[in-house]
């Protein structure tokens, strides 16, 4: 009997609990309900209140107390606001006169003024003509005879209470509202009760059933002999008795152990973890949040809607309390977080949902990343970036599989093309260079450097860009990996040299040529006056000297002389100063036209076939004597290379650009370097003087001379003005 009363006890307060909180909530409800009434009718007494003090005509009846007007225009007003078919009714009492003097919906068989007996004045409607605050309240319409909820607020003319203006609705689809309310409160509550009762009787069944299991067991007890049991028999017996107690326990501290695994997972995960209910209030933060930010969990758990946004701040200007509001993930957006000291913290959040509890929203998990790391490489890498492009050096970048991740601009203006057209080619692919010889020599230098991770050096050597022989060197250095301390990457620094050895060699004939400017003049003082005198005096032995051998003598002695003056003659073409040369427009083609005339007779004599190849006209500033010198020179050197009979000497203009080329005997890379170095010839007769002064001479033109040579397949010289 006491198991079956506690279990109704059980039943019975539950039940009781659920009652009043249906009734609460009933309350609840309509009292909602009334407070929307009284919203929407102090809303329309609102915009009727607006309307009488921006109507001209009702205030222009107030200011001359024209009551009359003032009560027809109010009665326009109402009319106008409350249809004939609306639930919704106004009116405006004067308080002086206790008369009803405008109303809407107006009837045919409703007389204004209305004179409101004082015993059908509602105490609300006095209150508000006394205190002018308005009044809501619930009454019985004299007009319409039914009962209302009216909203009474006060008119004021001339700064007193004129009267009362009311908005009213009639109680009967408020009373339908009310019905419903009630209705759905004791259908959820009789429900409730029901489910209640049957979980009841499911738990009372229950314990019938381990009460009759626990009979059964005493009363075994009770049968106990203690000659027949045995240990087996004995351990089934009390099965029940010992699992039962130990199973539920067992199963609680399993929930609990794996609560402690997950939380302590989560405590140290390096995120920052926070999970919020559905409201947006914080129940947890990880250590790893704390010690990113500087506040302690305490602090967090504190805070508030306002004070987390004091704190962060994403960088597209949404907050996390918009996106909660509105159910949506977020996912790796960036933001700015300020430490506990000051400092801003890039972040980056995601925002998943958690898996719901019972058909109900769990809340919401909130991820946050620190960024500060990934922020400090790409502002050092930025740094970098500027920093060799800012730094005039030819740099290349190779990955570990020898493809370009970066190429500097000055390395991109000497080997001609654009960063974007290289950037992840291999370097065998790219063909930035073409290095004669040297090609496999960078190869395996790249190869040791990835390979070994220690710096390599190419030593300066020739190399083909843009169709120009350049002068380079190669620096290696590896790109350690910072975890396995291998090269992954390799810096390559090309230095180009040609600037260095052409002013090398310009410094070399500089110095030469200062020699000869001295050597020149010494000769022209001591040597070129005396020699002309002793010319003279061989003429004059030539007239009284007789017999051949004599005269052959005197001849050998006059063509000797004869040459060194020639010799003479040129030491002073290397020394003329540039300003002694007198400039005049010059037609390349008329010049080259002239020396062939001159040159044409000896290419007979020597059968040399002599041709030319002008494809246009090109004028110049210079001198026409200086020019034809040069290629008179350039040309006898080729009669001079041409050993067999089938010798051919062309001389061509492309472009302003005139070449001098043979089939000759050609010249060695040895002798291409010495070429232009006075006194230096591969002639028994030549004095190595004539190709230093022609270099000079085109050089005084502001041009070049070039030369290009095989042996055994000839030679071209090319001028560029």
């Amino acid at each position: 009997m006491s198991r079956k009363l506690s279990t109704v006890l059980k039943l019975f307060v539950p039940a009781l609990l659920l009652l009043c909180t249906t009734i609460l909530l009933v309350q609840v409800a309509l009292n909602a309900l009334y407070q929307e009434k009284q919203d929407k009718l102090s809303a329309i007494s609102v915009i009727l209140q607006h309307r009488l003090s921006t109507d001209p005509s009702i205030t222009n009846a107030m200011a001359y107390a024209n009551q009359p007007v003032l009560y027809q225009q109010i009665q326009n007003l109402l009319d106008e606001t409350f249809p004939a078919d609306s639930d919704l009714s106004g009116s405006l009492y004067i308080a002086q006169t206790h008369q009803v003097v405008a109303y809407a919906p107006h009837h045919n068989n409703e007389a204004l003024p209305f004179k409101l007996p004082g015993d059908l004045q509602p105490a609300e409607l006095l209150a508000t003509i006394e205190t002018g605050k308005p009044h809501f309240y619930y009454t019985v319409s004299v007009m319409r005879g039914t009962r209302i909820y009216n909203y009474a607020t006060a008119v004021y003319q001339a700064g007193n209470v004129l009267g009362v203006l009311s908005v009213s609705q009639t109680a009967n689809s408020i009373q339908m509202q009310e019905t419903a309310i009630w209705l759905s409160g004791s259908a959820i509550c009789l429900i409730a009760l029901t489910l209640l009762l049957a979980i009841g009787v499911s738990t009372y069944r229950k314990e019938q059933h381990l009460q009759l299991e626990q009979n059964n067991l005493i009363n075994w007890l009770k049968s106990y002999d203690g000659d027949t049991l045995s240990v087996n028999t004995m351990n089934s017996q009390l099965d029940l008795l010992k699992n039962l107690p130990h199973a539920f326990k067992d199963a609680v501290d399993l929930v609990h152990h794996y609560r402690r695994q997950q939380r302590h997972a989560l405590d140290q995960l390096p995120l920052g973890l926070l999970t919020l209910d559905a409201t947006g209030r914080v129940l947890y933060t990880n250590p790893f949040f704390s010690q990113m930010f500087g506040y302690s969990g305490e602090e967090v758990l504190s805070w508030d809607g306002t004070r987390w946004q004091q704190v962060y701040r994403m960088l597209d200007g949404t907050y996390v309390s918009n996106e909660l509001r509105k159910g949506r993930r977020i996912e790796n957006r960036i933001g700015l977080f300020r430490h506990k000291n000051g400092e801003e913290i890039p972040f980056s959040l995601t925002m998943r949902e958690l898996p719901p509890v019972q058909a109900q929203p769990a809340g919401w998990l909130l991820i946050c990343y620190d960024l500060s790391k990934e922020f400090t490489i790409d502002r050092l890498t930025q740094k970098t970036q500027v920093l060799l492009q800012s730094v005039a050096l030819n740099v290349l970048l190779l990955d570990a599989n020898q493809r370009i991740e970066y190429i500097s601009p000055e390395l991109c203006t000497l080997v001609g093309c654009h960063e974007s057209d290289v950037v992840g080619q291999h370097l065998a692919d790219a063909m930035l260079w073409q290095l004669p010889d040297r090609e496999h020599a960078l190869h395996e230098a790249l190869q040791k450097v990835l390979a070994n991770g220690r710096r390599d050096h190419l030593p300066q050597g020739p190399a083909l860009l843009q169709g120009r022989e350049y002068l380079l060197e190669y620096d290696l250095f590896p790109i350690l990996n910072p975890l396995t301390q291998d090269a992954d990457g390799c810096m390559i620094f090309v230095k180009d040299t040609t600037l260095y050895q052409e002013w090398e060699q310009l410094s070399r004939r500089v110095d030469a040529h200062s020699n000869y400017v001295q050597m020149a003049a010494t000769i022209a003082h001591e040597v070129r006056n005396p020699m002309t005198s002793v010319r003279g005096f061989l003429q004059l032995l030539a007239k009284d000297l007789k017999g051949d051998v004599q005269q052959m003598y005197l001849h050998v002695m006059q063509t000797e002389i004869d040459r060194m003056n020639a010799i003479l003659t040129e030491y002073l073409s290397m020394a003329r100063p540039v300003q002694e040369l007198e400039w005049e427009p010059i037609d390349l083609a008329s010049l080259i036209r002239e020396t062939f005339l001159v040159l044409e007779g000896e290419a007979n004599y020597r059968g040399v076939l002599l041709e030319l190849n002008l494809e246009e006209t090109h004028s110049i500033e210079g001198n026409a004597r200086e020019l034809k010198q040069v290629l008179i020179n350039l040309v006898r050197n080729a009669f001079d290379a041409i050993e067999g009979p089938s010798g051919r000497i062309e001389i061509r203009l492309r472009n302003g650009v005139i070449e001098v080329a043979d089939n000759g005997c050609g010249m060695t890379l040895e002798q291409i370097e010495r070429i232009f170095e006075p006194f230096f010839t591969t002639k028994a007769t030549g004095t190595g003087l004539g190709l230093p002064v022609c270099r000079k001479i085109v050089e005084t033109h502001r041009g070049t001379l070039e030369v290009m040579s095989a042996v055994e397949v000839g030679t071209v010289f090319t001028i560029r003005f």
